[in-house]
């Protein structure tokens, strides 16, 4: 994204920035989508995948263990739905959060949807007595904190929902405090509140956040968000409650407590998740900044996953456009650092999640290819301390290979997922394609900046060496089927030197191959005993042909049928080719192994390339080849223009 112009300063960097070139590579860092009433449809999730969510938060301050068992159920109906429509399993990650030690309002009557307006000035009371606790009013409100009464003193201010209301306690009672409403506002139901600068006596983990996680292990959920850690003595016992389960524990720094203490909490748990509201709420908000980007590097020095959430799209709750202020916000989690930037109930309540989901991606991708990376590789290898230990060494070499080879991607083949974190610790600036065959692995590296998981189902040999080369192979392909690995570019290859986790040391430079070559590869050649079929150039002159045509729906080569008997016999007895076959003198498709009996299709026509985009889908749409079965295809040029099918339009190039 910027010029090729020397840079020796940051400021040299920054004004060499192309503000009309496109970004190169896809999209790299995670975005965590909270799901709730407005998006809980299974068709809406499958079009929020598709738009960009790589994580689905459910938030459990609200909802009952049925309610979130629904939400779950949706979102697999929904992964299966769009991994069939993608051809691959797609690895969405869910995650709960938890309520923590968290302080909430009850029910207004009326219920969840009710709301009452506060004026400044007014009078307020608020109450422990659970008889208010479903009937709150303008006159008075619950709180589930018994013990809010014993911390308060008058001249103390209680915040609700993130501060957009504020109380000034005046006369603090037994169970009631009587409060003035100093900035006023519409009161909902169950609103977060907040005690500024006061110090709560909580529980670490309380009975209803033991449940929750148990819930979550019980329903095979892959992240656990800790609410309001303040040290990492909660979050060693969370990790206890969930038991040998392997779910990750990202905690989430939200109060002075936890800011004080970030350090001890960054290196006990899996991950940090920065809730701006609540922690604007605890410290200054002119601070918040600050906080973001300490906590932010520090995450990034150690390489543990750090997600930035809180009001980044909030406009979009019911506008289809963001304000410049909040994509200059989102831009500035990314270029600080995030591995992830998180939408609440801009997706969960809002009016358009979908179109919450493409602008986050949007945002990122352009804030991604602004980056000084070989500025930001410095920093992150410099203070490393030496010797490193194999698999680390292994990693900073990779991603400076990576740089400095201009590849498209690194492909990784990864069982515990330990490698692929590593290499997005030190950040390369093409994308890390992961390939693991364990799927929660697959769903959990969504967490880190950079990667990309591929969960690995195809076929599994027997020689450990030819089943790493096949895994490398469904990375290439995956790449070139997102449209960043083409043909002639370098990527780099990590593996291990033999079999078994922890032992990856070894990177390759791999130049990708061609997969519109002539006929079968030169390999498949050998190994049949075969002769190739001779070379040729595509034109418009491709005759009338009603022949049936065998090919691989996703890498297909052209080719012309040999003429020489002898030479087509062999294609038959290999192909398993029926005689009408060989008195057939038309081009081709064939797949690009030739794997015998694994041949797809019915009929196909050629012809040159349509001009203009969209032309192959709209001639197919005219001739009904979507929707007529595969026995009904019969060969037509379609005005010389588009090959076509058992309803797969084939683009000839």
């Amino acid at each position: 994204m910027s010029s090729q112009i020397a840079k020796k300063t940051f400021l040299d960097y920054i004004s060499n920035l192309e503000i009309q070139a496109q970004p190169k590579y896809i999209r790299l860092s995670g975005i965590v989508c909270t799901i709730g009433p407005a998006c809980r449809d299974p068709a809406i999730l499958e079009k929020m995948m598709e738009a960009g969510m790589n994580i689905a938060r459910l938030n459990f301050s609200h909802g009952t263990h049925e309610y979130h068992a629904d939400l779950i159920k949706n979102l697999r109906v929904a992964v299966a739905n769009y991994s069939k429509k993608i051809g691959r399993t797609y690895p969405l990650a869910i995650a709960i959060d938890t309520k923590g030690s968290e302080i909430r309002t009850g029910l207004l009557e009326g219920g969840m949807s009710a709301e009452v307006k506060l004026e400044k000035g007014d009078k307020i009371t608020v109450t422990t007595d659970p008889t208010f606790s479903t009937k709150g009013s303008k006159d008075t409100i619950f709180v589930d904190y018994t013990n809010i009464t014993k911390v308060l003193k008058p001249g103390n201010q209680i915040f609700i929902d993130d501060g957009l209301i504020t109380l000034t306690c005046e006369t603090v009672t037994q169970d009631k405090i009587l409060c003035t409403v100093s900035n006023g506002g519409m009161l909902g139901s169950s609103k977060g509140v907040n005690l500024p600068g006061v110090e709560k006596d909580l529980p670490t983990v309380s009975e209803k956040d033991k449940s929750d996680l148990k819930f979550g292990v019980q329903q095979g959920v892959d992240c656990i968000f800790a609410s309001f850690t303040r040290n990492a003595e909660e979050v060693r016992q969370i990790r206890n409650v969930l038991g040998d389960s392997n779910i990750r524990v990202i905690a989430k720094i939200e109060n002075t407590q936890g800011v004080k203490n970030m350090d001890e909490i960054i290196d006990c748990a899996d991950g940090i998740l920065i809730d701006r509201g609540d922690l604007g709420m605890e410290i200054s908000f002119q601070k918040v900044f600050l906080a973001q980007k300490a906590i932010v590097a520090r995450c990034n020095k150690v390489g543990k996953p750090i997600v930035i959430a809180t009001h980044l799209l909030e406009s979009m709750v019911d506008r289809p456009r963001p304000t410049r202020a909040e994509s200059s916000d989102v831009a500035n989690a990314v270029l600080d650092g995030a591995d992830c930037v998180m939408l609440a109930g801009e997706t969960a309540k809002g009016l358009y999640p979908v179109e919450c989901v493409k602008t986050m991606a949007s945002i990122c991708q352009e804030a991604e290819a602004a980056i000084w990376q070989k500025q930001l590789f410095s920093d992150l290898t410099r203070g490393v301390s030496l010797p490193l230990d194999v698999v680390q060494t292994t990693a900073v070499a990779t991603v400076e290979a990576s740089m400095n080879s201009l590849a498209s991607a690194i492909i990784v083949i990864t069982k515990t997922g330990k490698s692929a974190q590593l290499l997005s610790k030190y950040r390369p600036k093409c994308p890390i394609i992961a390939v693991t065959r364990n799927e929660q692995v697959a769903r959990q590296l969504h967490l880190h900046r950079g990667i990309l998981p591929l969960f690995f189902e195809g076929e599994t040999p027997t020689e450990w060496r030819k089943l790493v080369e096949v895994r490398i192979q469904a990375g290439v392909d995956f790449g070139k089927k997102l449209g960043f690995v083409k043909n002639g570019d370098l990527v780099v290859i990590v593996t291990g030197f033999h079999q078994g986790a922890g032992s990856t040391n070894t990177l390759t430079l791999l130049t990708v191959k061609r997969s519109m070559d002539w006929g079968p590869s030169p390999e498949i050649l050998r190994k049949y005993n075969l002769e190739p079929p001779p070379r040729l150039k595509i034109s418009c002159k491709v005759p009338h042909c009603r022949s049936a045509y065998y090919s691989n729906r996703v890498n297909m080569r052209f080719f012309k049928f040999p003429r020489d008997p002898h030479v087509r016999r062999q294609w038959k007895q290999f192909c398993e080719i029926p005689d009408s076959f060989l008195k057939c003198d038309s081009y081709h498709v064939c797949e690009q192994h030739f794997v015998k009996g694994d041949f797809l299709g019915r009929s196909l026509v050629m012809g040159t390339v349509p001009r203009r985009k969209g032309d192959v889908e709209r001639i197919a749409r005219e001739h009904n080849y979507f929707e007529r079965p595969p026995e009904e295809h019969s060969c037509h040029k379609l005005e010389n223009e588009v090959a076509v099918s058992d309803g797969l339009v084939v683009n000839i190039t």
